[in-house]
């Protein structure tokens, strides 16, 4: 996958970030109501576009097995955008040991059915993009 793939899947992942934050504080769980505004969905936005630039070579495979390789990588790839964009939002008020909150704010949004199929269908626009993307730099 060359670089300008990855960096617009990245830049696909991060809005991709934003909207599923979005869903969580207005859909999640009954944690939602404790979310930090703006700096919630900012910390959203980094976490899941540096996230996602590094799991970018998972999205966009062909039959099944692309299909089943990214969705373990979605899972994996929201928990790792939650720990990195609650760790982010923790050094902007001076502390590290933030990024657990992010695993707790995912593991709240679970809970709502709303937000979860914002997320799914999220991730599955995410996947036919990538094919898209990966369909373009062979031709």
């Amino acid at each position: 996958m060359t670089r300008s793939t990855r960096l617009h899947l990245a830049a696909a992942t991060a809005l991709t970030g934003l909207i599923v934050s979005f869903a969580m504080a207005f859909m999640g769980g009954p944690m939602s109501r404790h979310l930090p505004g703006i700096g919630f969905h900012l910390a959203a936005i980094f976490g899941a576009g540096g996230v996602g630039y590094v799991c970018a070579g998972a999205f966009g495979r062909p039959r099944r097995r692309g299909w089943l390789m990214a969705g373990f990588t979605a899972v994996w790839m929201t928990i790792a955008s939650a720990f990195a964009g609650a760790t982010l939002l923790g050094l902007t008020v001076g502390t590290i040991e933030t990024g657990v909150y992010g695993l707790f704010a995912i593991i709240d949004a679970a809970t709502s059915p709303a937000a979860v199929a914002v997320w799914a269908l999220c991730m599955t626009g995410l996947h036919l993009y990538a094919r898209d993307l990966r369909h373009d730099a062979a031709t």
